[in-house]
């Protein structure tokens, strides 16, 4: 792995740089790392990939997450009713 140094950095620039690390358990180095590696735009296509497999692991058959928490209120919603009325299954459930 390639090393590069880096010279003339302003201490506030170094003063941010280390309470940031701090704040995040990292090393100095390791916060530079990271910091550097976030600054490097991802090509389109590969944020679009992702952003792709992101949605396919929070989607639901095809369902939106407004869609899955209205579902859930809706079944909740039935379910008091039916226990307000007195209909219950064979297991005693609304």
């Amino acid at each position: 792995m390639p090393d590069f140094l880096l010279r003339d950095l302003p201490e506030e620039l170094m003063t941010a740089l280390r309470q940031r690390a701090q704040r995040n358990a990292r090393s100095l180095q390791t916060e530079m790392r990271e910091t550097l590696q976030a600054s490097v735009r991802m090509p389109r296509d590969q944020w679009f990939a992702e952003a792709a497999a992101m949605r396919a692991r929070t989607t639901r058959g095809g369902e939106t997450a407004a869609e899955s928490i209205r579902r859930g209120h809706e079944e909740r919603d039935a379910a008091i009713d039916r226990a307000l009325r007195g209909d219950y299954d064979d297991q005693g459930r609304p």
